[in-house]
């Protein structure tokens, strides 16, 4: 079967309820503003204090302050060089962390899981793709594919657990090709993920599922919130910290390498090694120069790329990939208009990666 590199951004995560950037504040104080939210009140405001504050840059230069993207990569920045317009000194570190968890419970109260008979179920579309890889793991003939994602969700995650194919998320060193044959499927996100925590030791590890999946018998939704229960995973002798192993979304991730550097490692390996490129919800914004480092030196590699597959709605998003990409990938590059959910089913046929 043919080697397929899914990189997925905030758009494939859209259906299940998980706003994209330009939304997320938006959504976090109609949260908050409902008064049944894990969203700490103290914390949005610290979160809405710094934006107010950080206005004041609007006069020397240009800020999208209501992007939480953003706004989390400025928070972070200032962080590092202790220096935050606005914001006194003793405030900084309170300030990162006020924005840590205003994403973190945000998304786990959009993310919505479907229950059914008490059982919660994965969200759409990605319970039809890993419905589609679990027929094949049932016969042992796992389709070389992996996923690589900036998304902090869990809703790809939850469905390949629940549809028996888990995920490796590369956070150790076993031989990637042994988890095919094992029924694991590749799935390394570069940003972390809320189901990973801290521990002291300095490890990023990945939390038992059974802490904070049990029955809803009370809706038809769930929302499933790993990070209430961050703090009873072990990883080993040492105390977690019960934070969430995420990572802003800034260009300067060197300071979390030694958490994450053989997720991004895999990945790398991954593209370097792939024959067909699936590229969707993602807009490659022209802040993002860690990817375009980072896909650059991955892509690399021995393995003729034989199809690019951009699937967006946004036309420019589509051409600034295309802009990424040398002469002999350009011309494989394929613009297909559309959400990843509209998309998805025609890309279980086989023919489609010959």
């Amino acid at each position: 079967m043919a080697k397929v590199v899914f990189i997925l951004g905030a758009g494939a995560s859209v259906k299940a309820g998980v706003p994209v950037m330009n939304d997320f504040l938006a959504r976090a104080r109609a949260l908050v503003s409902s008064n049944n939210s894990s969203i700490s009140r103290d914390d949005f405001e610290r979160v809405l204090a710094a934006r107010a504050a950080l206005r004041i840059l609007h006069a020397t230069s240009r800020v999208r302050l209501e992007n939480l993207e953003s706004l989390y990569n400025l928070i972070e920045m200032g962080k590092i060089i202790r220096r935050l317009p606005g914001i006194p000194d003793d405030q900084i570190d309170a300030t990162a962390t006020a924005m840590e968890n205003v994403l973190a419970h945000t998304i786990e109260q959009s993310c919505q899981f479907p229950v059914d008979k008490g059982f919660v179920l994965p969200p759409e579309p990605y319970n039809k793709l890993a419905e589609h890889l679990a027929k094949f793991g049932k016969s042992g003939q796992l389709p070389d594919w992996a996923f690589i994602t900036f998304n902090y969700d869990i809703a790809l995650d939850y469905a390949l657990h629940y549809c028996g194919v888990p995920p490796d998320y590369g956070l150790g060193s076993p031989n990637p090709r042994a988890n095919i044959e094992a029924g694991r499927v590749k799935l390394y996100k570069l940003h972390g993920s809320l189901n990973w925590s801290r521990c002291t030791c300095g490890k990023l590890f990945p939390i038992d599922w059974n802490l904070f999946v049990g029955q809803a018998r009370a809706s038809s939704v769930a929302y499933l919130q790993p990070t209430s229960v961050l703090g009873k995973a072990k990883h080993c002798e040492k105390p977690n910290t019960g934070r969430p192993g995420i990572i802003p979304p800034s260009w300067n991730k060197t300071q979390y390498a030694s958490e994450v550097a053989e997720v991004w490692k895999r990945a790398a390996s991954e593209i370097s090694t792939a024959e067909h490129i699936v590229v969707a919800g993602y807009s490659l914004p022209p802040t993002d120069a860690f990817f375009r480092d980072f896909f650059r030196l991955a892509v690399a590699g021995q393995t003729l790329i034989k199809r690019v597959r951009f699937i967006n709605i946004d036309g420019k998003a589509a051409d600034r990939f295309k802009r990424l990409l040398g002469q002999e990938s350009v011309g494989r590059f394929m613009l297909i208009p559309g959400l990843f959910e509209q998309v998805l089913p025609d890309l279980f046929r086989d023919d489609v990666w010959s």
